[in-house]
């Protein structure tokens, strides 16, 4: 079975600061050291590395890799340039269309010069990104050199094959932030069926990730996960973390997803005017089979409930999402006029109206663009379509509902309207909760914990949904078989142990889901933890520091570290010291006492003094005496602390104090106290 990897990124001449930043000129950044790469060929070297080493089993083999290094050192800029190059790729060959419902026009970026090198099915590649100038060349494995293989003209969506899909993930509250990087935007918008060639997780507007959303979400594809995997082949996808079987979901009844109370008045008042109104334009454009007349005859809260929560949802899906928060989706629009109640009156009166027809459009829009903006509309939709059904499975279920009932029924669902498994989830005024075997539940686990599982749900969700994508020539639909997976900063939130186990939980969900048989996948970890680079190779680490000469300083500062340290199963302090460039491995806040301790003994034992100037040294340790004591006493590396007890008796000696030393005699003595006790009690 044939290898993928992503090999290299080449920042070229030209190519723009606000890509390159730091990252040097021309300079071919390599994640594989056993690899040489060039311009011109790539050759492999040998490796000590087994193919199979992250996959035990036959199918595909799993590709790991790791940009380590220091902040500002160009991690996230390197893969910021993969990310650009897709951008203009799917620009060019018309994947990315332009959105009128943006408020920034999608532009392609003429300042990008990128190369990006890749292993796949037995060949090389060299993807040229130098402007609008975009060309494949290929190496087949028997080559020597590397041959224009597609050029600009050549490029078409139904060719892109060849290239491989990749998500992402950062949930760093500062990267990623199309506010500042346009070109970003239309990448967290993905609702085109896996055809442009990266997505980036989790969502953001402007920047700004919406936390609860993100947890509905999330959560939502957590359970499609689990009943998904289970319908496909009979096989649990169940346990989300290390002991954390999932065998069961609770649905509660959440009232205020519905409420107007948070809404202004008037739009509380034109909602509740005209909610027939508004659920019967849902019905006709969505072609559901209930009709408004038949739910007018179903008594109960629930209903209401679903009613409140579909109008409350469209009126805020265009004041909240971009590409709907154009004028003409405002179906409750404010309008001005002039005052008429008194002659030559300026007064200017704000009215707010229900505008049918905008409406229409709004819907019409959600319906031919079904992405996650939308999905709890679409469920909350589904769920008025099947109230009957949706109400005996929840409502009437007095205990969780067991995972191979809720499977049975809503896959039944899926299949019969066409439509992913997660759209046909209870919808969002249901608060929904995952129960394990042990007793726990998803909600209940600390913060650490969840976003572990939801960082793995979110991939776990791409990779399901990308292998069931079915290429289709005639109309130029295509499917990806190759996925490079990026965690950037995965690290954050997790306590060390959950850094430790990444790599390895990382393994097991992967090689538990039936995809590895189809799909080839490649993993990049931009990490600052020594527990995550411990699980990699360092023939398969790219090491970089920052280095701040003139020389460096025209074109970028960020220099590649060749180093023979290994990294696989090392201790963490050797990490530290080695593989993230530190200068120590205690804080420097603790560094500066020891070395106060330090300093203070030097100066002291250099050269013979003066009795005045004993006498100044002695005024001066009287006021450091007792931090000096304390940095002594709570020092937990023992061979520091025996060096600094010495120093300080010394300092005493000289000063002609005897305070440590008498601290030192009690502490012996109360401990030789405690020994006698001891063995008297045991006679």
């Amino acid at each position: 079975m044939q290898d993928f990897k992503v090999l290299a990124i080449e920042p070229r001449q030209n190519c723009a600061s606000k890509f390159q930043r730091v990252l040097m000129t021309d300079e071919i950044y390599s994640f594989y050291n056993n690899y040489n790469v060039d311009r011109n060929s790539i050759s492999k070297g040998e490796t000590s590395l087994p193919a199979k080493f992250y996959n035990q089993t036959n199918e595909r083999p799993v590709s790991i890799c790791a940009i380590v290094g220091k902040n500002g050192s160009g991690k996230s800029t390197l893969i910021e340039l993969l990310y650009a190059s897709i951008y203009n790729v799917a620009y060019i060959t018309g994947i990315l269309k332009e959105n009128r419902d943006s408020d920034n026009p999608i532009e392609f970026e003429t300042e990008l010069y990128t190369s990006i090198y890749f292993e796949r099915q037995g060949a090389f590649y060299r993807l040229d990104c130098l402007s609008d100038n975009i060309e494949l060349f290929k190496q087949n494995f028997d080559e020597s050199a590397f041959k224009i293989y597609l050029n600009k003209s050549d490029l078409q969506a139904s060719d892109l094959t060849w290239l491989f899909y990749t998500i992402a993930i950062n949930y760093s509250f500062y990267s990623l932030n199309s506010k500042h990087t346009e070109w970003l935007s239309p990448l967290f918008h993905k609702n085109d069926g896996y055809q442009t060639p990266v997505v980036l997780n989790p969502y953001r507007d402007d920047g700004i990730i919406d936390l609860n959303n993100e947890q509905d979400l999330t959560i939502a594809r957590v359970a499609s996960n689990v009943l998904t995997i289970h319908s496909k082949d009979g096989s649990l996808y169940n346990e989300l973390a290390p002991g954390k079987k999932a065998v069961a979901f609770d649905f509660q009844i959440n009232k205020e997803k519905s409420s107007f109370k948070k809404l202004p008045e008037v739009v509380q008042e034109l909602l509740s005017a005209h909610r027939d109104d508004i659920i019967n334009s849902v019905i006709n454009v969505f072609e559901l089979t209930i009709k408004i007349d038949q739910l007018n005859l179903i008594n109960g809260d629930l209903l209401e409930i679903a009613l409140n929560y579909i109008c409350k949802k469209l009126y805020l899906t265009t004041t909240r999402y971009r590409p709907y928060r154009l004028d003409e989706f405002k179906f409750i629009k404010e309008f001005s006029k002039v005052d008429s109640s008194e002659p030559d009156s300026k007064k200017v009166i704000i009215e707010y109206r229900f505008v049918p027809e905008s409406l229409l459009y709004l819907l019409k829009k959600i319906k031919s663009n079904p992405s996650h903006i939308t999905f709890k509309l679409s469920q909350a939709i589904n769920f008025i379509e099947n109230f009957e059904v949706y109400y005996n499975l929840l409502v009437n279920a007095a205990e969780p509902i067991e995972i191979d009932q809720l499977s049975k029924i809503l896959t039944g669902l899926a299949s019969a309207s066409n439509k992913d498994l997660i759209r046909v989830l209870p919808p969002p005024f249901f608060n929904i909760d995952i129960k394990f075997e042990n007793g726990e539940s998803l909600r209940s686990l600390s913060s650490g914990e969840q976003q572990k599982i939801y960082s793995s749900a979110t991939w776990i969700y791409h990779l399901i949904n990308l292998d069931s994508v079915v290429s289709e020539p005639k109309s130029q639909y295509i499917r990806f078989d190759c996925v490079n997976i990026v965690f950037d900063e995965i690290e954050l939130y997790y306590h060390p142990e959950l850094q430790r186990t990444f790599v390895a939980d990382f393994l097991d969900n992967l090689h538990r889901l039936p995809i590895l048989k189809t799909l080839a996948v490649n993993c990049i970890f931009i990490t600052h933890s020594p527990f995550i680079l411990s699980d990699i190779p360092n023939q398969n680490i790219l090491f970089l520091d920052t280095e701040k000469t003139k020389k460096n300083e025209k074109n970028g500062r960020t220099v590649i570290v060749k180093t023979d340290f290994k990294t696989f199963g090392a201790n963490i302090h050797e990490h530290l010291m080695n593989a993230f460039f530190m200068a120590g491995t205690i804080g420097t806040l603790a560094a500066k006492k020891i070395n106060n301790i330090v300093e203070f003994h030097n100066q002291l034992t250099i050269a013979e003094l003066t009795e005045n100037q004993i006498e100044i040294f002695r005024s001066e340790y009287n006021d450091k005496k007792e931090e000096f004591y304390f940095t002594v006493e709570n020092l937990g590396e023992e061979y520091i602390n025996n060096m600094l007890k010495n120093h300080i008796l010394k300092i005493e000696e000289l000063l002609d104090d005897t305070a440590y030393r008498d601290r030192e005699i009690l502490a012996l003595e109360e401990k030789i106290n405690a020994l006698k006790k001891q063995r008297n009690d045991q006679d």
